[in-house]
């Protein structure tokens, strides 16, 4: 199901009004390249609303939404729905994570909410371990007997991180005798 690229929303294909972003106007597609951050590609629609805003606000810089609480991984609208029941997402967390790589190649907007669904969705699982986006690993001292707790990493140039590998922090090697020894 095709999403708007600016407000996120899922666009029903049997929608009566299903605008391809390159059939507008230069003057339009130039105003909503300045929204979204980046060039309008084949692949991208919009939905009724966001087309309204567009040709009302070509003289306007500030970008507008047609759609204000749009769920980022399953794009259903979440405006009449209570705090309790869609989740804000935010970077670098777990379900940040998970709901990248679901919405992949998009890129996470700043503002992402999630309905509950698919925040309980990405709270049980961790990221698909094979996606490559992400890596997250843990760091830790020259020292193994230090016991603290690691740092974790997320790496990356962009706004999604290179590739997975989750890995369990090292145990110190007394620790790893006294296991294996229990084991006999």
């Amino acid at each position: 199901m095709p999403r708007c690229i600016n407000c996120w929303i899922a666009i029903p294909i049997t929608q009566q009004y299903l605008y391809n972003a390159t059939d507008m106007d230069l003057e339009i597609i130039s105003v909503l390249e300045d929204w979204i951050a980046r060039q309008v590609i084949d692949e991208d629609y919009l939905c009724q609303e966001c087309v309204n805003l567009l040709i009302l606000e070509t003289n306007n810089s500030e970008r507008q939404f047609g759609h204000d609480s749009v769920c980022v991984c399953c794009g259903i609208s979440i405006a009449r729905r209570t705090g309790r029941r869609s989740h804000q997402l935010n970077y670098g967390d777990a379900e940040w994570i998970y709901t990248a790589n679901i919405i992949s190649p998009l890129e996470m907007p700043a503002n992402a909410r999630a309905c509950n669904a698919c925040w309980q969705r990405a709270h049980r699982q961790p990221p698909p371990a094979e996606s490559g986006l992400f890596v997250i690993s843990t760091a830790r001292t020259d020292n193994e007997d230090n016991l603290q707790e690691p740092n974790p990493i997320i790496s990356g140039s962009s706004s999604i991180v290179d590739s997975t590998m989750w890995s369990l922090p090292v145990l110190p090697a007394q620790t790893l005798k006294m296991f294996s020894e229990s084991q006999l």
